[in-house]
């Protein structure tokens, strides 16, 4: 009687358990894969459009131009962006033949959301007098940046100083190998990427995963399995299931950075402070120097927060790692600036996905031009 008392207890512990497990599927985010829903969009004549007008198999995707692309803000204003031959974002008075600086990096180095003239690269030669190339790509992250940064440099042999932007939230991007795995509705159902994982660089799987859809769908499976903020599959025993996602590292730090965010502290704080996420940073930035230097050209990082919600994480990890920063490497934060953030993205109200406003990239702009004149890069003077 009294085992079958017992038998029934732990009958009715393991039914809890998984009725916890299935309802945390449903009621908590970043608990349950999303793969069903993205794989099932997987079409081969979308990847074939995809390869040909933006894929790439060292960077998973890129500017292929000359092309000029018409688009809207999240306000609804229209924006026309033009690229030269290069890939490069054009603006009034570029002279690719004089670059002396040379931006790479995500949407906020691109300029995404504001006209050509607006994107900071053009504020940064407008306000400096230099020509500055803007190969900003929507999307990248610190490796990808770097990746296109090997690509371009040889372009422009006047080149004086790299800028390698970083958005504090692009710290996530490097342990990526597929996209939509960290960001389900990214809008790059296609984007396989390069990653790091251990401090070293893990390659884009190449051509083949842009022709052919099944090779494709292959490699977009194992990332549902294998990447950093890979989550598991939802189904029995959803208890198991349930403790794989809270015992990830992805899932804390996901987690750990809505709670900070509740809380009003830096939300990026956990993350910067992850040994696996910023020893990648170090060893990239490490890879960064060193190959910039090679080329005659002085390395400059520069991170950018999103809104008011963190303007302090980029920094404490810079001052916390000091002394294991290349000694070439100029790093700036544009977080210390004075800013006033009502006005810095298009809309505040939406500022996890509208980019800054003139004004913002403007901001970005100053205190780039700033820190290169402190450190009289490309002949500028404070």
């Amino acid at each position: 009687m009294r085992f079958a008392f017992a038998g029934i207890v732990l009958l009715l512990l393991a039914i809890a358990l998984e009725l916890i497990g299935l309802a945390s599927g449903f009621l908590l985010d970043d608990v349950r894969d999303e793969r069903e829903a993205i794989l099932a969009q997987l079409d081969a004549d979308e990847l074939r459009d995809f390869a040909r007008k933006q894929g790439d198999p060292v960077l998973g995707w890129d500017h292929h131009g000359p092309r000029t692309l018409d688009g809207k803000s999240c306000e609804g204003t229209p924006t026309v962006t033009t690229y030269d031959a290069s890939g490069a974002r054009v603006y009034e008075g570029y002279e690719p033949q004089s670059v002396r600086v040379v931006v790479v990096g995500d949407s906020y180095a691109a300029g995404s959301e504001g006209s050509d003239d607006e994107a900071f690269p053009a504020r940064l030669a407008a306000i400096t007098g230099l020509s500055v190339a803007n190969h900003g790509v929507g999307g990248y992250g610190p490796l990808q940046g770097f990746l296109k940064l090997q690509r371009v440099l040889g372009t422009y042999p006047a080149t004086e100083v790299a800028i390698l932007t970083i958005m504090y939230e692009n710290i996530y991007r490097m342990a990526n190998s597929y996209r939509p795995v960290l960001y389900d509705s990214s809008g790059l159902l296609y984007g396989l990427k390069p990653y790091m994982e251990d401090k070293r660089i893990v390659p884009h799987p190449g051509a083949a995963a842009l022709e052919d859809i099944g090779r494709f769908r292959a490699e977009a499976e194992r990332a549902f399995d294998e990447d950093f903020w890979a989550r598991p599959r939802f189904g029995f025993p959803f208890s198991l299931a349930l403790f794989r996602a809270l015992s990830a590292e992805g899932f804390q730090l996901l987690e750990a950075q809505k709670l900070l965010r509740k809380l009003g502290r830096p939300e990026y704080a956990r993350a910067y402070r992850s040994e696996a996420l910023a020893g990648n940073l170090l060893a990239l930035l490490e890879r960064y120097a060193a190959f910039a230097e090679a080329q005659g050209v002085t390395p400059v990082v520069l991170f950018i927060p999103r809104n008011d919600l963190d303007t302090q994480s980029a920094s404490d990890f810079l001052q916390a790692h000091a002394g294991r920063l290349p000694e070439g490497l100029i790093a700036g934060d544009v977080g210390t600036a004075a800013i006033d953030w009502q006005r810095f993205n298009l809309r505040e109200d939406d500022g996890d996905t509208c980019h800054p406003s003139p004004y913002g990239y403007d901001t970005i702009a100053r205190h780039a031009a700033e820190l290169l004149a402190s450190r009289r890069l490309a002949g500028l003077a404070p």
